[in-house]
C-alpha cells in the first residue's frame, strides 16, 4: 500500500465517481515503482462495479494520462496488465489511449 499514491489519487480530477474509485483502488495496490496488476474482476469486486464499467474507467484513466500500460504482464497466463500510475509524473504508454 502506498500512502503517497493514495494521496495523489485523491488529488486527481477524473470526472466520474466510479472512475475515481478505480484509481483509488489501484493506488492502494501499487508497489515501490507505482505499479500494480489487479485483474479486471478484482477491481470490479473492490469497486462494486461491472467489469465493463471498470474496463471503460481504465480506458478513461489511460486517456487522462493518469495510468499507463507498462507492457509487463503477470498471472498464470501472463495476461494481466501491469499498470503504472503517474504518481511521479507522466507514464510511458505501450498501448495507445482510446
Amino acid at each position: 500500500m502506498s500512502t503517497e499514491a493514495t494521496k495523489w489519487a485523491f488529488q486527481q480530477q477524473v470526472g466520474d465517481p466510479g472512475r475515481k474509485l478505480v484509481l483509488l483502488a489501484m493506488a492502494q495496490l501499487v508497489d515501490k515503482e507505482n505499479c500494480c496488476f489487479p485483474g479486471l474482476g478484482y477491481l470490479a469486486t473492490l469497486t462494486e462495479q461491472s467489469a465493463g464499467k471498470v474496463s471503460a474507467d481504465l480506458d478513461a484513466l489511460v486517456a487522462l494520462n493518469l495510468i499507463g500500460d507498462s507492457a509487463r504482464r503477470k498471472g498464470r497466463r501472463q495476461n494481466t496488465v501491469v499498470w503504472q500510475l503517474a504518481v511521479n509524473g507522466p507514464v510511458q504508454h505501450y498501448r495507445s489511449p482510446v
